[in-house]
């Protein structure tokens, strides 16, 4: 009886399995088109048919992948244990998908959200940034009610969100020898050109690129809204207006910030300036620029006075027309800040330092 009863399970487990060949052999065969017609009615099923798109995750066509994801996330709350299963998919729109859906759901951690700030796709990053709102967590406008302005960060070819800084999250530069445009950019706002006393305030660790592919005298653009330090030869382009600060090479080890406030072509710059000072890479650093809007600026870094210069006649900054460019020149390239940034605010009043 036993021996007869056993025999019965063990066809009845080859029965199951030759089934199961089957249908993966028949799923195999289908064309893609076949496939996304099938995992179409599978989303129709609810969560009977996501066995269906969690097997089309990971077919080999990348449009039944996708639309299968797709699939996932019109499902909503329901497939968010497939969707979490999908954040380490090999597609990276799929692991995109599944980021922003969780998200929208609030359920997705923000172990998660920072872990994909490391993904190796450019794509997941950006929208990995966008999600954990970097200038939201940088503060970067204190003085600036939303309801007025909500800035946008953007991130150039090349640079990336990364962990790190104070507020966790940071933006990196590379050096680049293209001639493609780096770092971050914030459109225009009349919110980014305070009319009296301001302050510039940036968090940074420079990169090993910054003394090893650099020569003294480099340039690197930490915050500019400025592009032309100087009188243009056309008479029309704008010069000589917003703001620009630098952290200019000296050494092999030491640098200096430069802080140039524009007044227009015919008033000139107001410069200021600190000696070298010394910044190892990976290492933060907080400078600290501020103007009372009548001539007089000092710098800080990492909360110390460096150094402070009074511009006779000097009132507030005239606005440029240009966007504010973090980590690169506005309008140019090859002088790109090779690091981190971790941190950027605009104040609208002189901040004090006790």
């Amino acid at each position: 009886m036993n021996g007869t009863r056993g025999m019965r399970i063990i066809l009845a487990c080859f029965w199951i399995f030759l089934c199961l060949l089957t249908a993966s052999e028949s799923y195999c065969q289908q064309t893609p088109a076949q496939k996304r017609a099938e995992i179409i009615e599978a989303i129709g099923k609810g969560p009977a048919g996501f066995p269906i798109l969690k097997n089309a995750l990971s077919d080999e066509n990348v449009i039944v992948r996708r639309t299968a994801a797709r699939g996932l996330v019109q499902a909503g709350e329901p497939a968010a244990d497939l969707l979490g299963e999908a954040l380490k998919n090999d597609d990276f729109e799929v692991r995109r998908m599944a980021l922003i859906a969780l998200n929208s759901m609030g359920k997705l951690g923000s172990g998660q959200l920072f872990a994909a700030l490391d993904d190796k796709n450019d794509a997941v990053r950006q929208s990995a940034g966008e999600l954990i709102d970097i200038l939201k967590r940088w503060d970067f406008l204190p003085d600036v009610a939303p309801d007025k302005y909500v800035p946008v960060l953007k991130l150039n070819s090349g640079t990336k969100f990364t962990k790190g800084g104070p507020a966790e999250v940071a933006v990196e530069v590379p050096y680049d020898e293209t001639g493609r445009a780096q770092g971050a950019v914030i459109s225009r706002n009349p919110s980014l050109f305070p009319e009296g006393a301001f302050s510039l305030e940036i968090v940074i660790a420079p990169g090993s690129d910054f003394y090893t592919k650099t020569k003294p005298n480099y340039p690197a653009h930490l915050i500019d809204t400025m592009a032309v330090p100087y009188v243009h030869s056309n008479p029309t382009s704008e010069c000589q207006c917003g703001y620009m600060m630098l952290l200019r090479r000296v050494s092999d080890a030491s640098a200096k910030i430069e802080v140039l406030l524009g007044f227009g072509r015919d008033k000139g710059l107001a410069a200021y300036n600190t000696e070298p000072v010394v910044f190892k890479p990976g290492e933060w650093y907080r400078v600290l620029f501020t103007y009372d809007g009548k001539g007089a600026g000092k710098i800080y870094i990492n909360d110390k006075l460096i150094s402070e210069a009074l511009r006779e006649g000097r009132t507030g900054i005239l606005p440029s027309s240009y966007d504010l460019h973090i980590g690169e020149r506005a309008t140019s390239t090859y002088s790109s800040f090779p690091g981190k940034i971790g941190l950027v605010r605009l104040h609208h009043k002189v901040v004090e330092i006790r």
